[in-house]
């Protein structure tokens, strides 16, 4: 069974009506026909047409959430490595600068 959503776009930005221009839907539709039955309802029911730009209507195959906190914890570890290993070529060029300098001047 599909299902579908419908992405309604007003031009212009921000307003109270759909939010920054933009808002998408989830419908009830089991069919292309029925979703495009479903969003005159929207446009009858909660959105006022002379205000709505456009509308898209997309039919969902599948879904999957994506692990947003995951992510942020790995790209913050990764950050944290490079800075460590930074940090660690520059103690280590350090040590050999000031190692060539006192133990070539004994």
């Amino acid at each position: 069974m599909a299902s579908y959503i419908v992405h309604l776009y007003q031009s212009g930005g921000c307003d109270y009506t759909i939010g920054c221009g933009t808002v998408v839907c989830a419908l009830e539709a089991d069919t292309y026909t029925e979703a495009l039955e479903e969003v005159e309802d929207l446009f009858d029911e909660e959105y006022d047409l002379t205000l709505i730009s456009s509308a898209t209507i997309y039919e969902v195959k599948s879904q999957g959430s994506f692990d947003v906190d995951g992510l942020r914890a790995r790209k913050r570890a990764e950050r944290k490595a490079e800075i460590a290993q930074a940090r660690e070529a520059k103690e280590r060029a350090d040590y050999e600068r000031l190692k060539a300098r006192y133990e070539g001047g004994e």
